[in-house]
């Protein structure tokens, strides 16, 4: 079976509105069934569950705020499993099924949740990251042990009193706060950081099939020598079990240097490609 959305536009409102379909990958098109039915709302995002038994999606059914629903693909009512202050953006279940992860809060301060995935309907979300400024891009490592996100060195307080106030003045050369790459363990919720370096900031990351290499996305800092410059396409092999001291440093590949340069404290944490663009 296949999951999958159809949006219907209305051009005179200008809206659209997106429900779920269902289909057999076998039966093919004589098979196609409409799932959900709401008119003036929306189901979107439709991820099986990890035994196929169910699905997810996330839906606006019940207000404003996006939540997350499970239903059977076989017939049934939805059923509401989060109730977020601030609704979900973004969800997933880990690689061996035992987590499903969502993304909720405030705006630039937005944590990652968990519920454990045998008990969607009746268990208490926790709370999996813990920080000032809200998480980024996050993907599990492949065996579901880990998350990796980033998220900001810092958050600016003045700029969200400034939003709840309705100030709309865009502030002129406005200091953009560095990103790092984070990690956390998915059953116990400990927390690592994976880089920690004033020069560069984290734009996105790319984790390898096997979990031994992690792919970043980087631009320099306004406060680096080279200011103005992108690195792309870094990539480091970080090993599963890592000593502290391997943990506090990170060094990118310089720019056309003859040898890439290896991480601090780790041999084998070397940049397989690196480029500058000024």
């Amino acid at each position: 079976w296949m999951l999958y959305t159809v949006t219907t536009p209305d051009w005179e409102a200008a809206e659209s509105q997106t429900d779920i379909h269902l289909v057999s990958l076998g039966e093919g098109l004589g098979s196609e069934r409409r799932l959900t039915y709401t008119e003036d709302k929306n189901e979107t995002s439709p991820t099986w569950a990890p035994d196929g038994s169910f699905f997810l999606f996330a839906s606006n059914r019940d207000g404003d705020r996006t939540q997350l629903y499970m239903m059977r693909h076989d017939g049934g009512e939805a059923r509401k499993i989060t109730d977020a202050k601030n609704g979900v953006s973004g969800f997933d279940f880990s690689p061996d099924g035992r987590w499903l992860l969502y993304r909720s809060g405030e705006s630039g301060q937005e944590q990652l949740y968990r519920l454990p995935a045998d008990d969607l309907a009746g268990a208490d979300p926790e709370q999996l990251t813990d920080g000032d400024a809200g998480v980024g891009q996050w993907d599990f490592s492949p065996d579901g042990s880990r998350v990796y996100f980033t998220r900001p060195d810092s958050f600016d307080e003045d700029e969200k009193k400034r939003r709840e106030a309705g100030f709309t003045v865009d502030i002129r050369n406005s200091v953009t706060p560095l990103s790092s790459l984070w990690s956390v363990e998915t059953a116990t919720a400990d927390e690592r950081r994976e880089t920690n370096d004033p020069s560069y900031s984290i734009n996105g990351f790319t984790l390898s099939d096997d979990g031994s290499w992690i792919g970043i996305t980087s631009a320099t800092s306004a406060t680096s020598p080279r200011s103005g410059s992108t690195r792309t396409c870094t990539s480091w092999r970080w090993p599963r079990a890592r000593s502290n001291a391997s943990r506090t440093t990170t060094r990118s590949a310089k720019a056309g240097s003859a040898s890439p340069p290896t991480a601090a404290g780790s041999p084998s944490r070397r940049p397989t490609r690196w480029s500058a663009t000024r």
